[in-house]
């Protein structure tokens, strides 16, 4: 059953526990940027991502095929956004990119920069191999070495690797939303959280550290809430 726009899971509160125009890439790698976007001529590497963070606001696109699929994707004052191919956000670290940002956000609790940092990384790795890729979760040891052989098969497909993958933070001093966003198969987070137990982990850490969790399209796009 497909998940209705904009149901909201709640749980009770948690506890909260640069880059210059004229920089140069580490790893050569070439982008161009217009105000807070970097627009990335090549796969960029995890440390192409974080050279080309901004105190204020940046906007990190790999190619311009993304740049015409963003439709209003963009970052206001203070926040960040990542469009990148099912490939690159397969290779890179994107939390370590996230947890470079976070870093020039003082105001946020360090126990609650960690609890955005695992729900996000949870569902960045469920939208890259359950949408993206289109993979299946693996329930034995045997069907856990197949799983990565087909991880890789399926990343050698051209138009699974090339799908996008898009994350944006918008922070302010009250709450913190990430919203992250597969053009995979959907995903009914409604049914999944209602069956959450120990074989579901990933989807108990985002519920449990999340203030609230939407899903909307089909559950292609999570919006996760953390109030500081």
């Amino acid at each position: 059953m497909p998940i209705a726009p904009s149901e909201k899971i709640h749980k009770n509160q948690v506890q909260p526990g640069s880059f210059s125009k004229s920089s140069k890439r580490t790893s050569g790698k070439s982008a161009s940027l217009t105000g807070r976007t970097a627009l990335f001529a090549s796969s960029p590497t995890t440390q192409d991502l974080i050279d080309a963070i901004q105190n204020d606001s940046t906007i990190l696109i790999e190619d311009t095929n993304l740049k015409r699929g963003l439709n209003g994707f963009e970052a206001p004052p203070g926040d960040l956004a990542l469009s990148l191919t099912t490939l690159t956000a397969y290779i890179i670290d994107i939390i370590a990119v996230m947890d470079h940002f976070l870093l020039h956000k003082t105001f946020l609790h360090p126990v609650l920069c960690e609890q955005i940092l695992t729900s996000t990384h949870e569902v960045v790795t469920n939208a890259i191999l359950w949408s993206n890729l289109e993979v299946d979760c693996p329930n034995n040891r045997q069907k856990s070495l197949n799983f990565c052989d087909l991880i890789k098969t399926r990343l050698k497909n051209k138009v699974l690797a090339r799908r996008l993958l898009k994350v944006n933070f918008h922070i302010n001093p009250e709450w913190v939303d990430v919203v992250i966003i597969s053009s995979g198969k959907g995903f009914d987070w409604h049914h999944a959280v209602s069956k959450i137990s120990s074989d579901v982990q990933g989807l108990a850490i985002i519920h449990s550290f999340a203030d609230e969790v939407t899903a909307e399209e089909n559950g292609k796009v999570l919006r996760l809430r953390f109030y500081t």
